[in-house]
């Protein structure tokens, strides 16, 4: 159960949900991004967040959860948990493909900068908020890929293993929806013109 008004929550931000692949947990995000077991109905845990949660998704393998963050109409941020513990792995500004960033949060020290001073110097972008899954795993939970709109509407694909943003395909209607083929050699999207893409990976 929603602890406030649940259509001021979908008039504020929309209101977005995700399995984990167990089917115990729903993670549903409203602003903010809260963990519910299924079988009890139970809220289990709210998961601290420094931006606004707009969209999460659970990797197949349970290991990961991935999280799309904004400030205000600011760049996007995908950030990628540890499921179990919640602790931020890593985060990738969502901007330009051609300097697109990624921030080892283990190594954001001796970076000398935050995500969100790195942010300022980056082109206009943001993570596209719609009511399709905009975010998502490959099959074998290697690969996280989002839907990116701004100057450039486009696709992105990353490998969670390390910091490199692995694909990056320009688009020119707003991607709604992502999803990888069961073999994860193809993603297909869904488009604000009603369009719809198979891309070979």
């Amino acid at each position: 159960k929603y602890g406030g008004d649940p259509q001021d929550a979908l008039n504020s931000f929309g209101l977005y949900a995700a399995f984990a692949p167990d089917a115990r947990s729903l993670f549903v995000s409203y602003g903010e991004l809260f963990e519910f077991d299924t079988r009890a109905g139970q809220r289990l845990r709210r998961i601290h967040a420094s931006r606004t949660v707009v969209s999460s998704a659970a990797s197949p393998d349970g290991r990961w959860l991935a999280t799309a963050e904004r400030v205000a109409d600011r760049t996007s941020t995908i950030v990628l948990h540890d499921r179990t513990t919640l602790k931020v792995v890593r985060e990738w500004l969502v901007s330009d493909p051609r300097v697109a960033v990624a921030t080892d949060i283990s190594n954001a020290a001796q970076d000398n900068g935050s995500p969100d001073a790195k942010r300022d110097r980056l082109p206009t972008s943001r993570f596209a908020v719609t009511g399709g899954n905009g975010i998502t795993f490959s099959p074998d939970s290697k690969r996280l890929a989002w839907s990116r709109a701004g100057t450039r509407n486009g696709i992105d694909i990353a490998d969670v293993t390390n910091d490199r943003i692995a694909v990056s395909i320009p688009v020119e209607s707003l991607c709604m929806c992502l999803e990888f083929s069961p073999d994860g050699t193809r993603i297909a999207s869904g488009h604000e013109d009603s369009t719809a893409s198979v891309w070979d990976l």
